[in-house]
């Protein structure tokens, strides 16, 4: 008998789960296949303006007060 062959194995797995589940691992293996980086522009347009300016402010300078700063006692 000859041996199971990966993409064998993949299809195996992937018949045992639910449609939802299928679909999640077609998302992760376009995302493999792809050299895109995040998310598109197009699904992140929803969250426009959900932000006030204030508050855009205050994470901005939380980051820059948080961020890429180099401990030196730390591992």
């Amino acid at each position: 008998m000859a041996p199971i062959t990966l993409t064998q194995e993949l299809q195996k797995q992937i018949q045992e789960l639910n449609p939802l589940q299928q679909q999640k691992v077609l998302d992760f293996v376009r995302t493999l296949s792809t050299n895109q980086i995040g998310s598109p522009g197009s699904k992140l347009i929803q969250f426009a303006g959900s932000l006030s300016l204030e508050e855009g402010k205050s994470i901005s300078e939380a980051i820059h007060e948080g961020c890429e700063q180099v401990n030196p006692n730390d591992w």
